[in-house]
């Protein structure tokens, strides 16, 4: 019951605000609430249905007005919490870093207000040069630890390096030691901000990194001390060793109360703070000074980065940052590393270059795996038919006769057969490589003729140009499977075969750039037994000479159709340009070209990509 009449009541009002009721009317409303003779429930609702009916107040209208938004610049500031100075005063009496202090800088008529905070002492001052005194010998130490790593050779990315000099460079700040006394006594807690923030930002960017980096750059100074020239240990000298083992330990572990700015284990640094500031770690250091200086409240480690807007700093992966006469001298300023990546390039370019080289390989003016072609239709097939035509016309004849003009020519190189040869007049007998070395993929190549003469048996009117299969093969017509399958089986066997044979060629290369060793040696007379590792013929760094390369080919023992265009050629020519071997090579590179062997076009991708890095370097 209660309810129902709050409920009418609650009615009644929103009525009356909201009604447009005339004055007379208004006069019964009040005569009925001042009437203590009705009951309440009567009451409100007989003022219901007198205003009810009446329409409701105009509303005017209001104009748009501009909504503020309030953006980092309208932050409320962090200020100084008066109220905590007894707090805190209790809090680091012990240490007796921080007293109390009211008077304070003002801008006004006298210059002088009123705040009650805590201000340094001369204990204060005192740890905090002691601070600076360790971090200017750590500094003058880990500029010999820089300039060691730099002049390392072995040690190329500059990363790790950078990290070192941002730490070197933060060891050179301080800690309000190059204020008076007399100054920090009236200074503001917003000043103290402003003065502390370089310390703080130089002091704790570097634990914001990454463990895996932090520890890398303690192991990288912890060698280099090692190995400095001061602290080599003598086997005889027990007492001068233990010195420097406590030393070099004394560093480190001071180096990582730094990166780590929690630790509390026991060096140099933590032994100051305690001795001078009864404070535990490098840690407890920075809280107190924001804590008593700065914000007048309890805070942690996390706040002040925040408060300082500190970050893990960003150095460079590629140019080193340092003293550039020392860069110049090790060869590792910009200009240096430019040139050195340069000539880089160029070696790593040099196997890619051959083989593009290779590729395009024309010693009478018609690539080697063209005229191979010639040389089976004329010779062998008695066929008066050129490759262009042929290969316009009906591309899996082509790629038949370029197949058969390898084995054909080739063939006696690869199966193992006696190979006749002379040098300076000197005749010797011997092979290439042994029977077994090739045997499977010569097996595969009667294979896959075999396979050509049945399709060509069973579709005789079937032909397709080269445009043709290019077309059906963009567009997957399935009646083209066939010669799409054999250009993509002979590409690949004539890739393998390829580029084992350039790997090979490619060691001889090395060796004779080398300076041939052991050319007398029997290594030169031994045929190849085995296949190398697979390794491409970029990333191998073999030196091994190729068998009878300074010899040329006399005879054979069991002569194939084509192999009489071998005759009285070298296997290798001095200049290493020309020869049997590198025939071979270019020969089969270059069908596997011709059926666009994917393999081999990403060598030639690779190739374009360190070019345009050349480019990119001029």
């Amino acid at each position: 019951m209660q309810t129902d009449i709050k409920a009418l009541k609650r009615k009644a009002k929103a009525l009356l605000l909201s009604k447009d009721i005339p004055a007379g009317k208004m006069d019964i409303v009040r005569a009925i609430l001042a009437n203590d003779r009705i009951l309440e429930e009567e009451k409100y609702n007989a003022i219901i249905d007198l205003v009810k009916n009446y329409p409701d107040k105009p509303v005017k209208p209001v104009a748009p007005g501009k909504v503020e938004v309030r953006g980092e610049g309208f932050k409320k500031k962090e200020e100084y919490n008066s109220k905590n100075t007894p707090y805190l005063y209790q809090k680091y009496k012990h240490t007796k870093l921080f007293k109390k202090r009211l008077l304070v800088h003002a801008n006004n008529k006298f210059g002088i207000g009123f705040l009650r905070r805590l201000v340094p002492t001369q204990r204060f001052l005192k740890l905090a040069q002691k601070l600076f005194e360790l971090h200017f010998s750590m500094r003058q130490r880990l500029y010999r630890v820089l300039c060691d790593i730099v002049n390392d050779q072995s040690i190329s990315d500059p990363k790790i390096f950078n990290h070192c000099v941002v730490l070197y460079n933060a060891l050179a700040s301080s800690c309000l030691t190059d204020k008076q006394y007399i100054e920090l006594k009236w200074t503001r807690p917003e000043v103290f901000k402003q003065l502390l923030s370089p310390y703080m930002d130089s002091m704790l960017k570097l634990s914001l990194c990454d463990a895996q980096t932090k520890e890398t750059m303690i192991q990288l100074i912890d060698q280099k001390l090692r190995e400095s020239q001061d602290l080599q240990k003598n086997e005889t000298m027990n007492k001068k060793n233990l010195t420097i083992e406590q030393y070099i330990y004394d560093f480190i572990t001071t180096l990582r109360c730094l990166l780590y700015p929690s630790s509390t284990n026991e060096c140099s640094l933590t032994v100051i703070l305690k001795k001078e500031g009864s404070l535990p770690s490098f840690e407890a250091f920075c809280t107190a000074c924001v804590e008593a200086l700065v914000l007048g409240r309890p805070v942690v480690l996390s706040d002040i980065i925040t408060l300082f807007d500190i970050t893990a700093p960003k150095v460079s992966d590629t140019n080193w940052n340092f003293d550039h006469d020392e860069l110049v001298k090790a060869g590792k300023d910009p200009e240096s590393l430019k040139k050195k990546a340069k000539e880089e390039l160029h070696k790593k370019l040099d196997p890619y270059d051959e083989l593009y080289r290779l590729l395009t390989y024309a010693p009478e003016g018609k690539e080697i795996a063209i005229q191979g072609f010639d040389d089976q239709r004329k010779m062998v097939d008695k066929r008066n038919e050129v490759f262009d035509d042929v290969y316009n016309k009906d591309i899996l004849i082509a790629l038949e006769g370029m197949l058969l003009g390898f084995v054909n020519e080739y063939g006696a190189l690869l199966d193992g057969t006696t190979i006749y040869f002379e040098n300076n007049k000197n005749h010797c007998e011997g092979c290439i490589f042994t029977e077994n070395y090739f045997s499977h993929e010569l097996a595969r190549f009667s294979e896959i003729l075999s396979e050509i003469n049945t399709f060509r048996s069973n579709n005789p009117t079937f032909h397709v140009t080269r445009d043709e299969l290019m077309e059906g093969i963009n567009k997957k017509k399935k009646s083209l499977y066939p010669i799409e399958r054999f250009m993509t089986v002979i590409g690949d066997m004539c890739y393998d075969i390829g580029i084992e044979l350039f790997i090979l060629y490619n060691r001889h290369r090395r060796w004779v750039l080398n300076g041939s060793p052991g050319k007398d040696d029997a290594l030169m007379r031994t045929a190849f037994s085995t296949h190398t590792s697979g390794f491409l013929p970029f990333d191998d760094k073999e030196a091994i000479p190729i068998p009878f390369s300074d010899c040329i080919i006399t005879g054979f023992s069991k002569l194939r159709p084509l192999s009489k265009l071998l005759l009285h050629k070298p296997v290798i020519h001095p200049t290493l340009r020309d020869g049997v071997f590198p025939q071979m090579v270019a020969y089969c590179l270059q069908v596997a070209h011709i059926c666009l062997n994917d393999r081999l076009y990403g060598i030639l991708d690779e190739r374009t990509n360190i070019l345009s890095q050349i480019r990119s370097l001029s």
